[in-house]
């Protein structure tokens, strides 16, 4: 069973996916380009298809920066066991400034940053059932999936850039997502 905090208690933003794609806990709104919402684990999630290019953008703001020290970064996703290689959320422009996204070819779970090199961990992808992700960057980077811990790499961190904030896709690359989030 995983906690989920019902105020800010320090983070940053929420997207809850409760039938807007708003920031319930600061100022970091975002841009719904095409994503449905249907049942998720808390209330609701957002159903991204992949051909028709649904994501989320959120313009670029500072806070959305993951340098400057520890940070968490956790959420809620189903996989279609069709899935190929998709971001989850990125932060990037033409090159990777930082992305969380899933290889479901490999069943594997990845983080890459310029910054700071990349961390994977093998997961089931396969299952379309809810899987709760955390990411924990304390100078090392760990995943932990349903609670446990699947792997943790010594990285340099997290990185900063200009560009827009994405859930469901990787910046001008594509790599759309094909599958539901829920409370990033």
């Amino acid at each position: 069973e995983s906690f989920v905090p019902s105020n800010n208690d320090g983070g940053i933003s929420r997207y809850k996916f409760e039938g807007d794609v708003s920031d319930s806990w600061g100022f970091n709104d975002g841009t719904n380009n095409g994503v449905s919402f249907v049942d998720g684990v808390y209330g609701q999630a957002g159903s991204f298809n992949s051909s028709d290019n649904d994501s989320v953008e959120i313009p670029h703001d500072s806070s959305l920066d993951l340098s400057g020290g520890n940070f968490t970064v956790s959420f809620w996703s189903k996989y279609d066991s069709s899935n190929s290689v998709n971001s989850i959320i990125a932060k990037r422009d033409e090159t990777v400034e930082y992305q969380f996204w899933v290889d479901g070819n490999a069943s594997e779970m990845q983080y890459s940053s310029d910054n700071s090199g990349s961390a994977s961990a093998s997961i089931n992808t396969s299952t379309e059932e809810w899987i709760h992700t955390v990411w924990v960057y304390d100078g090392d980077m760990n995943l932990y999936a349903d609670g446990s811990l699947k792997n943790s790499v010594s990285t340099g961190g997290g990185a900063s850039s200009t560009a827009n904030f994405l859930i469901g896709r990787a910046g001008e690359t594509g790599k759309h997502y094909d599958s539901t989030i829920d409370d990033i």
